[in-house]
């Protein structure tokens, strides 16, 4: 079983430190907007000589007032056209900008609203407002719905932390470490690590990194040992509650810890303890239940747990784990079958394998890119490298598809025609990030089947040859194997014959009993 651990930020990033530092690693670039991201166009309305200082003051106040009246689309047509008439360089440009993200977001434009969000935390010529910018941003960064890559915008990395509350000190910290990290810039991401409060969400992302980053170095001792750690830091004591917090206080945090202290526990052969783990390991957004039970039967079977591996595996037909692209279920089935001497039973696992991913293999040999070939594109959607970028990409057309319902209330003053230019170019963008993490996963995800593909013809060969394996050459030296157990016909548990009807409550315990035909 392969087990990837992938790094919770994206890469292309850079981060700023003093210029009198000692690290021996050179100094990370300032600069990190990326060439591809699109500016908040300032709005020249039908008189550009017509801007001042002073412009749009009865237009901005007219829009406050809209806010608090949660007339959101009012509000942003408003503070547009006072953005048309007031000169960029004033102080409230900036809250003329301000309260254009705010009333975006309440609309549910999102992308637009962080695109305004930055312009005012670039600009900085309001410290008030910059904290708050910094806010929203974090706030659309913790909801998901902000695209990860620009947190590392030069904003971030230049961002005086000094004039910022402490929780967004954190995100800010978080943000920069990540960048130096991707970067290559390991001393310089753990001095902005080490700067992040000891409680919090940050703190536990910083952790779950540090376990990322330890295993790709190959420390799968230390990666445990951290895990472990955070793991008992969960449920503080008395004692530790008046010394912090408790390190995972989000529910996400420590349901991907339990992932990870399941697969690490696996890769270290500690079947019994990976077995117990991956039972109390909840399903995450990365890791579907499939998955898991996948995993947990590859661990028994580890263990020579046979019949409970083989159970798990038929748990994979429910209807719940149905489109998951899981190739080597198929190549456990032929190898526990072959365990048992099942011979026939083990090739007819690979003949499934071989009718189930048929298109795929065909497509592939035929020389189509794996983008192209629909069963592989699927699987590549649903990594955690694509996935992310995928609902974003889809994200960013939905809200684009809603500006035509917008058009009514907001086309007076050119804001209409403004958001169609940003999201055109939103959308440009977001498509290419994502066109080229999706055509490495395709090609992960090929990978992936043509490797299960040839596990399971060195399987048939291997089933060909133990059918003629000579046994014993003297008849009183053969003998049968220890019999599966069998259901006793009373007694405190209760057996049900399986009758292709699954219960999710019961995925998990399923077990398939096999009867040893091997004589050795």
């Amino acid at each position: 079983m392969t087990v990837a651990f992938l790094l919770l930020a994206p890469p292309g990033a850079f981060a700023q430190e003093s210029e009198t530092s000692t690290t021996s690693e050179a100094p990370p670039p300032t600069e990190a907007t990326p060439a591809s991201t699109p500016s908040v166009d300032t709005p020249g309305g039908d008189a550009p000589e017509a801007r001042s200082p002073d412009g749009g003051t009865r237009d901005f106040a007219l829009a406050m007032e809209a806010m608090l009246l949660e007339s959101f689309e009012e509000a942003a047509r408003l503070a547009y056209v006072a953005m048309g008439k007031t000169t960029p360089s004033a102080e409230k440009f900036e809250s003329q900008e301000f309260v254009m993200a705010e009333a975006l977001e309440k609309l549910g434009l999102f992308e637009a609203a962080a695109e305004y969000y930055f312009a005012v935390a670039e600009g900085r010529q309001n410290p008030a407002l910059f904290p708050r910018a910094i806010a929203g941003l974090e706030r659309l960064s913790r909801s998901g719905i902000l695209d990860e890559q620009e947190l590392v915008r030069s904003v971030l990395v230049e961002a005086d932390l000094a004039s910022v509350p402490p929780d967004i000190a954190d995100f800010l910290h978080f943000s920069r470490g990540i960048a130096n990290l991707r970067a290559g810039y390991r001393r310089w991401s753990e001095r902005e690590f080490t700067s992040i409060r000891p409680a919090g969400h940050y703190r536990e992302r910083t952790e779950v990194v540090r376990v990322v980053t330890a295993v790709r170095d190959g420390d799968v001792e230390g990666a445990a040992h951290r895990v472990d750690l955070m793991l008992q830091r969960i449920e503080p004591t008395d004692e530790e509650k008046k010394r912090g917090y408790p390190i995972a206080e989000s529910p996400e945090i420590k349901m991907e810890l339990e992932v990870l202290r399941a697969r690490l526990l696996y890769e270290r052969g500690q079947y019994k303890e990976a077995i117990e783990a991956y039972r109390s390991a909840g399903a995450t957004l990365d890791a579907p239940t499939g998955e898991l039970l996948l995993e947990r039967a590859w661990a028994h079977f580890g263990r020579g747990e046979d019949h409970d591996s083989m159970g798990l595996l038929y748990a994979l037909a429910a209807p719940s784990n149905a489109g998951l692209f899981l190739p080597e279920q198929y190549v456990l089935r032929g190898l526990i079958y072959q365990r048992f001497c099942h011979f026939l039973a083990s090739k007819s696992a690979i003949r499934d394998f071989r009718a189930r991913y048929a298109a795929e293999l065909e497509e592939l040999a035929s020389g189509k890119e794996p983008t192209d070939v629909p069963g592989i594109a699927e699987a590549a959607n649903r990594l955690p490298s694509v996935g992310p970028l995928h609902a974003l990409a889809e994200r960013v057309r939905a809200e684009r598809e809603v500006l035509p319902s917008l058009e009514g209330e907001l086309s007076e003053g050119g804001l209409f025609a403004h958001l169609v230019q940003l999201y055109a170019a939103l959308d440009a963008r977001t498509q290419l990030r994502y066109t080229r993490a999706f055509t490495t996963g395709a090609q992960l995800a090929a990978e992936r089947l043509l490797e299960a593909q040839e596990q399971a013809d060195l399987l048939e060969y291997e089933v060909g040859v133990s059918i003629f394996k000579p046994i014993a050459q003297d008849p009183k030296d053969v003998r049968l194997r220890v019999p599966a157990e069998e259901v006793p016909s009373s007694g405190p548990l209760t057996y049900y014959v399986f009758d292709d009807e699954f219960w999710t409550d019961e995925l998990e315990n399923m077990r398939f009993l096999i009867q040893d035909r091997c004589v050795e």
